[in-house]
């Protein structure tokens, strides 16, 4: 996965409207890919922008008595940030 793939879906990730657990779950993803990134693992950050990619939310409507959707936490937008301006801070030699 090429960084151009990897900061176009944080950014779709910004976006999202998702329960508190999923959100959660991209919480877990974030801290993974920025402890890959600052061990200079790529294969690493792509394994957890893949698993971000996954997390999105679901197609079908909800259902009575499912979790409420809500947009991401101001502390999960300002890593998601972080994380954007970090790819794309990279050098374009990267892409192959």
């Amino acid at each position: 996965m090429n960084r151009v793939s990897m900061v176009t879906t944080l950014r779709a990730i910004a976006g999202y409207r998702l329960s508190e657990a999923r959100w959660a779950r991209v919480d877990r993803a974030l801290t993974a890919m920025e402890e890959a990134l600052q061990a200079g693992a790529r294969d690493r950050v792509t394994r957890a922008v893949q698993d971000l990619a996954l997390i999105g939310p679901v197609r079908i409507s909800t259902r009575y008595g499912d979790p409420p959707r809500v947009p991401a936490s101001e502390e999960t937008r300002e890593r998601l940030n972080r994380l954007i301006f970090t790819l794309s801070e990279e050098e374009p030699a990267e892409d192959g």
